[in-house]
């Protein structure tokens, strides 16, 4: 049997720089429709257990350490990495926000209606509201930013099959007419990453809003060096009152997890995200940890075309799939990167109001002879002579623990592989593009299925070489029927029911080999505050991230 990697490795294998295309299509980051009933409660991080906070006091310089760039801050043009999301947040707001529950709450927006078939929503705005540069909030505003998402390089992709079009209909109500029925619209479209508000006045400049931008949130853009600091400072004019705490607030990009670590140790920085247990582990008790363990998956995604370039694709035929997923030991994988990670075989946690019983989900179990019955059935399925894999990752060297043990453990059971690693721009153009047998990666994370649905539609499948955001290119008429039925209800269970059946049938397909669940943590020095409105919700997401303008520091 090869020997495997040593636990004390502790990788990082997952991808968390989302795909250019899913980045700037996080807008399907929903939950239940505001016209429906509502989930009994919304996934909760796993860790909540903060100190009690006195009463805010005002001023000073928070350094945050972050393990992501982001390629610009217009988020429907640009490749916005997890942390770009979290740091864009600072200057732009989306028009709602999302509850404990997962519902939809005014935010920029103070009301919101659709008619019976919920393909024209009436938004009413919130008064008063102005973005940095001094430019009005309002209906022509928000007409503008929809024009722009559904013209978006990227964004467009998406946006070109929901929205008709929008148009005023008084300085402060907006009228969005849908090409299709889209029941979770308030959470799904006005709840997300693409809806963060920007000024007009940036979608006229040559790089919109990129190097430079303009919203209406608690902090203004300062300034910004690639790679290693993003600065905003009080915006004095905030619409909420007594927001924000902190004159100023500085993200500094510091890729490697142990250069973050040792910055928070050394009070350089005061907060930082990781996605190191181990290190999360060494810091608990002296700083503040507060761990979202159960809301991403890490996984694999199996490109089914058939060929990648002129290289025979395993992947396309399902007994490949097959021994691949039962050649994979998750737990020792889980077990590999920390203690306590979750194993679960769909795309939410079996704890959160979207998961599947494990029990139910459909998935292998690991089995290393099924695993040899499979190759031997793919090898006369097919006429190959052997069963090799190319294996795509990301190019970071706490991962190589992760990759090597797969390709000891595939190996076990007579499947060659070879590892090919990138950088994080060019994994992203390597998933677009479908140039990979098998990819390590991360992309369900959102609150709400919808948001899925883009992984999984025949609408978003091209052939290799090609812009495709179903990245498996698996598609099928029950799958696109379900989908369609779910963005024209509002109940819940229904809704349910019918992502279980979307999640049994790529089970049974094998489009994803499940790994575990990402160990995704805040770490913060105890003269941070305010954090315990991070903990209210999940915050391993896409999400638009409103809570800046209650973190203080006490001095």
């Amino acid at each position: 049997m090869p020997r495997r990697p040593s636990p004390r490795q502790t990788p990082r294998p997952w991808l968390r720089l989302t795909l250019a295309a899913v980045a700037a299509l996080s807008l399907l980051t929903a939950s239940c429709s505001s016209t429906g009933e509502s989930l009994d409660s919304q996934r909760a991080p796993t860790d909540e257990s903060l100190p009690e906070d006195g009463a805010p006091q005002d001023g000073g310089t928070l350094v945050v350490g972050v393990y992501q760039e982001t390629s610009g801050w217009n988020p429907t043009y640009d490749r916005w990495a997890q942390m770009g999301a979290l740091v864009g947040s600072t200057v732009l707001e989306p028009l709602t926000v999302l509850d404990d529950q997962g519902r939809a709450q005014p935010w920029l927006a103070t009301a919101w209606r659709s008619d019976p078939t919920f393909k024209t929503w009436t938004i009413t705005l919130r008064p008063g509201v102005r973005f940095h540069d001094g430019t009005a909030f309002d209906a022509d505003a928000v007409v503008a930013n929809v024009e722009d998402q559904v013209k978006g390089v990227l964004s467009g992709l998406l946006m070109s099959k929901l929205i008709a079009g929008a148009h005023a209909v008084d300085a402060s109500t907006v009228q969005i007419d849908l090409l299709t029925p889209w029941a979770a619209f308030p959470e799904a479209y006005m709840a997300s990453q693409t809806s963060m508000m920007r000024s007009p006045k940036t979608m006229t400049e040559t790089n919109p809003g990129s190097a430079h931008p303009v919203g209406t949130g608690p902090y203004v853009f300062k300034d910004w060096t690639r790679d290693d600091t993003f600065a905003v400072e009080r915006n004095p004019s905030y619409w909420r009152a007594g927001e924000p705490h902190l004159d100023r607030l500085e993200f500094r990009v510091i890729t490697e997890d142990s250069a973050r670590a040792t910055a928070l140790r050394a009070s350089d920085i005061d907060m930082m995200f990781t996605l190191s247990a181990k290190d999360v582990a060494e810091l608990d008790g002296d700083f503040t940890v507060v761990r979202d363990w159960d809301t991403e998956q890490t996984m694999m995604i199996a490109n089914t075309r058939p060929m990648v370039g002129d290289h025979v694709n395993p992947m396309a035929n399902i007994h490949g799939r097959r021994a691949i997923a039962m050649a994979t030991d998750r737990q020792y994988l889980a077990d590999l990167v920390g203690q306590g990670l979750q194993l679960y075989s769909a795309p939410f946690s079996p704890d959160s109001p979207w998961g599947l019983p494990e029990a139910q989900a459909g998935y292998p179990a690991f089995d290393q002879d099924g695993a040899r019955k499979e190759v031997a059935a793919y090898l006369a399925d097919t006429g190959q002579s052997s069963m090799e894999i190319q294996l795509l990752g990301i190019a970071d060297t706490n991962s190589s623990g992760v990759l090597q043990a797969l390709q000891a453990q595939w190996a076990e059971v007579g499947i060659t592989s070879s590892v090919r690693t990138a950088d994080a721009t060019s994994l992203i153009q390597g998933m677009i593009g479908s140039v990979y047998d098998l990819v390590v990666t991360s992309i369900y994370s959102a609150p709400d299925p919808d948001q899925d649905f883009v992984f999984w539609s025949r609408e978003y499948v091209a052939d290799y070489g090609k812009l495709s955001i179903n990245f498996s290119g698996y598609s099928s008429d029950a799958i696109e029927a379900l989908i369609a039925r779910s963005r024209s209800t509002g109940d819940q269970a229904t809704r349910h029911d019918l992502l279980d059946q979307i999640v049994k049938e790529h089970n049974a397909q094998l489009t994803s080999i499940w790994m575990y669940a990402t160990p995704f943590s805040l770490v913060a020095a105890p003269r941070v505050h305010g954090l315990k409105a991070i903990a209210d919700e999940p915050f391993a997401n896409y999400q638009p991230k409103t809570w800046w303008g209650r973190i203080w520091l006490s001095r």
